[in-house]
């Protein structure tokens, strides 16, 4: 069973891409979806011992609200601390799964299916990485990080957290953008990691008529709430496309699932609106962007975190 690890985006948690992550399911992959506990989630919590799990006493982990107009290299410095603890619960997650393939791993949770059946049964020859926006950015700095990884997926990568870092990632990525996220420094920042080398293996798609938010599972609740006047594809398409995509790379990659004639022919009805290479859609923003008003967690708190 070939593993698929994925790392969500800024105030999502482990379930916002759940159709994508249940469509890869339903082909046969076990995906692991990382949830972050480094303020950048819309909320988390664990248990501090065994005593409160008995009691099912929580310790939350809350999302952190900062006001950026003002905060300038501060903003930098914490969003790299935090995706390098984001690529931590990643490479965390990752040695977990080991140990549940050697059945050695523990099962603290409530749960009726026993890990004995995942014993030798999961694959890492062929391990992905994948994450949205955010977690596009933590899935390229774990990719750079652990050999393990074999392969990425990258949606709506947010990489203002690595624009810093040097990194060098030989495995293939898949980069599928939508069109209305990406400013211009963002498009630079992914430029230099598509382009380091022409004979790396890169594929990079826009899809137009696309948002932020048509990746993820959130309109299908609320609704879009970003970019009112863009007329958008239907939500439900939006999804089984990003799908479609992500299931023909897998298997040009790594020839499983090993049939996708199927992704081809749904890819093929959206021609039209499928673009190859970076696209730049972008505006200048006439006002600063304020996530809230709180005040930020400190160098300290993430790294006790």
């Amino acid at each position: 069973m070939p593993v698929i690890l994925f790392s969500h985006g800024f105030g999502a948690s482990r379930f916002i891409c759940s159709t994508l992550c249940y469509e890869l399911a339903s082909h046969g992959f076990l995906v692991a979806s990382v949830e972050h506990r480094d303020t950048s989630a819309c909320a988390s919590y664990y248990y501090q011992s065994e005593e409160d799990c008995a009691k099912d006493k929580k310790t939350w982990v809350l999302h952190q609200f900062m006001d950026l107009s003002n905060m300038g290299p501060e903003h930098y410095k914490i969003r790299n601390a935090q995706i390098k603890l984001r690529r931590q619960e990643c490479v965390n997650a990752l040695n977990l799964l080991e140990e549940i393939n050697k059945g050695t791993a523990l099962n603290i949770l409530p749960c009726k299916l026993p890990l004995s059946v995942f014993k030798d049964n999961l694959d890492f020859t062929n391990l992905c990485m994948m994450g949205h926006s955010f977690g596009g950015a933590t899935s390229l700095l774990t990719l750079d990080s652990d050999p393990r990884l074999k392969m990425g997926v990258i949606l709506d990568g947010w990489m203002f957290s690595i624009k810093n870092e040097l990194l060098c990632i030989p495995q293939p990525l898949l980069f599928l953008n939508t069109q209305t996220f990406h400013i211009k420094s963002n498009l630079t920042a992914l430029g230099k990691i598509i382009q380091e080398s022409p004979r790396l293996p890169r594929t990079v798609f826009t899809v137009l008529k696309t948002n932020h938010e048509s990746q993820t599972d959130s309109p299908t609740a609320l609704g879009f709430w970003m970019d009112w006047f863009l007329r958008k594809l239907d939500h439900e398409k939006a999804l089984r496309l990003q799908s479609h995509m992500v299931l023909r790379f897998l298997n040009q990659t790594t020839g499983f699932p090993k049939d996708a004639s199927a992704s081809d022919k749904y890819i093929a009805q959206f021609s039209s609106i499928i673009l190859d290479g970076l696209q730049d859609f972008s505006i200048t923003p006439r006002r600063p962007f304020t996530f809230g008003l709180s005040t930020s967690p400190s160098q300290q708190e993430l790294k006790q975190r």
